[in-house]
């Protein structure tokens, strides 16, 4: 498959242990520039491994011009691989490739031609993915929440092989772990998400890096991502709502209380502990509502401080 006219292109492979599929993989990869003629460079990123990744990543630089490396002095995942390899890279489209070989460098052109149509982002899909269920069962939950959380239709998100604009990747600020919810955050920020279906293969060298912690972490993180995206720019619509339904609850306490001494003439400390109940749900409610006040106008500040800097 020819990519007519293609920008040049980076890709981006963060590696931790993967002594021997990474020559491999670089191989493949420089011989599908050469038969579809795209303009491009290889970064490796030793990710603090502790087996001879880093130096089969040296001679393979020595060997192929193109071929950039750099190493982390101690593992620092995938994002931070990732933020090495991007901000170092030089092409306009920046790919980013699991260096495993479940993904093959032949796909590649798939993905860039999509770019060609006009998509920001395009994303690889395992439409017959082979890993374990072990995998596979909190992979589609994940996908499935990830969907109706963002209203997007990518089948794959945790995809290992993702092309980017490079506006997209300079337009992001990732922290630890987000490199999973590269494409729910430029699908929020407007950019147009495609999506091609690619080959999938098992691992034949290697361990896995997939861990309980990993699919718990990241049900935790995907929600917070959601709550941030939601109320960042608008707060009062989470600080303001909880403290109208705080303050009413505890005006609707205190009245009962009132409306308890006027028709039945009950004294108030027999229902001391729900008038104090309702004093502090008012008092709470209010401090609510003052602080979606403050960190609304903070965020129209920052707002405002992103616009003057356009400008």
């Amino acid at each position: 498959m020819k990519t007519d006219n293609i920008e040049a292109v980076s890709v981006v492979i963060p590696a931790y242990n993967e002594e021997q599929s990474l020559p491999i993989l670089v191989e493949r990869l420089i011989q599908t520039f050469k038969e579809n003629e795209i303009k491009g460079e290889i970064i490796i990123v030793d990710d603090g491994s502790t087996d001879k990744t880093g130096k089969i990543a040296e001679e393979l630089c020595k060997k192929n011009g193109n071929v950039k490396v750099f190493h982390h002095k101690r593992r620092m995942e995938k994002t931070e691989a990732l933020h090495t390899g991007f901000k170092n890279a030089s092409g306009s489209i920046l790919v980013m490739f699991d260096a495993d070989l479940q993904y093959i460098p032949e796909d590649l052109p798939k993905l860039l031609a999509k770019i060609q149509q006009g998509y920001d982002v395009v994303n690889g899909w395992r439409k017959h993915r082979k890993d374990s269920l072990l995998k596979k069962i909190p992979s589609s939950i994940y996908n499935f929440v990830s969907r109706v959380a963002f209203g997007m239709t990518i089948h794959d998100f945790n995809s290992g092989l993702k092309a980017f604009k490079r506006e997209v990747i300079e337009d992001l600020n990732l922290r630890k772990g987000q490199h999973r919810f590269l494409l729910n955050l430029a699908h929020h920020r407007g950019y147009r998400v495609g999506e091609v279906a690619i080959q999938h293969f098992p691992r034949k060298h290697g361990k896995t890096k997939f861990g309980s912690s990993r699919m718990f972490w990241g049900f935790f993180d995907l929600i917070s991502l959601r709550l941030q995206l939601a109320f960042t720019e608008r707060p009062m619509a989470l600080f303001g709502l909880s403290g109208v339904i705080l303050s009413s609850l505890g005006f609707i306490a205190g009245m009962y209380v009132v409306a308890l001494r006027i028709l039945f003439n009950e004294p108030f400390d027999r229902h001391f502990a729900l008038l104090l109940l309702s004093a502090l749900l008012i008092t709470a409610g209010i401090q609510s509502f003052l602080f979606g006040f403050i960190a609304d106008m903070i965020a129209n500040l920052r707002s405002e401080q992103k616009n003057n800097n356009k400008k």
